[in-house]
């Protein structure tokens, strides 16, 4: 229950910063991703491809986001240590 309320937090103050703090793109893909928010994370996985600032790991974020799956080897690059 713990990590629900911290990613709801988390979460809260992403799409905050969103309009003003492209970078809070990427913390919004992978929380959706993790959360199985496939839709959500597309957009945002999305943004950060397109602004050309997105890395391999935002790029494997878009095709988990599309393929409404993450593989194991990307949800243990995602998941909080």
């Amino acid at each position: 229950m713990l990590f629900r309320s911290k990613n709801d937090l988390a979460e809260t103050y992403l799409l905050k910063a969103a309009p003003k703090a492209p970078a809070a793109w990427y913390g919004l893909a992978r929380l959706n991703l993790l959360q199985g928010k496939f839709d959500q994370a597309e957009k945002w996985a999305g943004k950060v491809v397109d602004s050309g600032q997105g890395d391999e790991v935002a790029r494997k974020m878009l095709e988990a986001a599309r393929a409404k799956h993450v593989p194991e080897g990307l949800r243990i690059v995602l998941e909080p240590q």
